[in-house]
């Protein structure tokens, strides 16, 4: 009858998406092998990656998350921390956590919002005066709001924009200039600015209309950055992370949209370990490229083909399998706008009105 029919239109796009899974890794497999004479010989020129002894390594948004395990990896290989975030009381917690695995680090810690720029030049400024001139910048300091579009308002709309995009351009202004100075004066140094985005920003639906525009901007603003600084020795860096276990997740799921959290199947709802998201991280950036990966292979290719204007580790990989991601990101919008009409929020909505 019309039930079944309508159940069976409803399993067409988990089916499609899980049916190309095999297609997708087949071509991946022969790019992979097509290219990799090419990715070997330029691994084999590539400069040895930096080691993190004796570096200045500041962080917003250290306290927890993804920040805090940066900053265990850092203190662990010798370098010399500095944690900002707007709480006293995590900030001193997460240093204990720090010292816990490498006693003889030294931490500092410097409390501050980032999305106020005087504040925040004031702590960097004395971060620099404790523990040095920062060689490596990671703006981590990030947050969440996911709310139906008629449920933001706008104190939502700011905060985003505020920590978003505004905290890394605080941030960028803090530090990048004198970064540029010391690198051209010693060319010893090569100084690392880093943002971390996210994955709305390139595939943004139901859920995220404050949130994403948000990443989005400071993906753009990185993209900028990287291409202005190119004159220099400074190195820039940008990371779009999957979900990850992290408080700021469980806090984001309290007023997320249902259809928000069953867009797509549950296998790919995959939740991160954040230290595994560090790692992927620190070990791209030591290396110099520009996009950071993280463990989430899919979500790295999805990212690297929704996102165009920037310099791609693996040209050659990345053009192969190209035209079968633009078919699977067809499947996707189908699945996010099924997912929307089947929930019919807007039919529940007019009828409370």
């Amino acid at each position: 009858g019309i039930g079944s029919l309508t159940r069976m239109a409803s399993l067409l796009p988990w089916a499609a998406l899980t049916a190309t899974q095999p297609l997708v890794w087949l071509v991946v497999g022969v790019a992979v092998a097509l290219s990799l004479p090419l990715l070997l010989g330029l691994r084999a020129l590539a400069p040895p990656r930096e080691s993190l002894a004796r570096k200045h390594v500041l962080l917003t948004g250290g306290s927890e998350g993804v920040g805090l395990e940066i900053a265990k990896i850092a203190a662990a290989a010798g370098a010399r921390v500095s944690l900002v975030a707007r709480t006293r009381s995590k900030l001193d917690s997460a240093r204990a956590e720090i010292l816990a695995h490498a006693p003889n680090a030294a931490v500092g810690v410097f409390p501050a919002d980032v999305g106020d720029g005087a504040t925040l030049r004031t702590a960097l400024a004395t971060a620099e005066t404790e523990l040095g001139p920062v060689d490596i910048c990671i703006a981590a300091a990030g947050s969440a709001i996911v709310k139906y579009f008629e449920d933001l308002d706008d104190k939502d709309y700011d905060f985003m924009m505020r920590v978003n995009y505004h905290g890394v351009v605080n941030t960028a202004r803090a530090v990048l200039p004198r970064m540029a100075e010391r690198a051209a004066a010693d060319t010893s140094i090569k100084p690392h600015f880093a943002a971390i985005s996210s994955m709305a920003a390139g595939i943004p639906f139901i859920g995220y209309a404050a949130y994403a525009p948000s990443k989005a901007a400071c993906k753009a603003y990185m993209d900028v950055l990287r291409n202005e600084y190119a004159d220099t020795r400074v190195a820039l860096h940008i990371s779009f992370p999957p979900d990850m276990d992290t408080p700021g997740f469980v806090k984001e799921n309290e007023t997320k949209p249902y259809e928000t959290k069953h867009v797509w199947p549950e296998a790919f709802n995959e939740l991160y370990k954040p230290a595994d998201v560090a790692r992927y991280l620190l070990d791209d950036m030591l290396a110099g490229h520009y996009f950071l990966r993280s463990p989430d292979f899919f979500g790295n290719l999805l990212m690297t083909r929704s996102w165009g204007h920037f310099p791609r580790a693996h040209p050659l990989f990345d053009a192969m399998i190209a035209p079968l991601f633009v078919g699977l990101q067809c499947i996707m919008v189908w699945m996010a706008d099924r997912a929307v009409k089947k929930g019919r929020h807007h039919s529940a909505l007019s009828r409370q009105q």
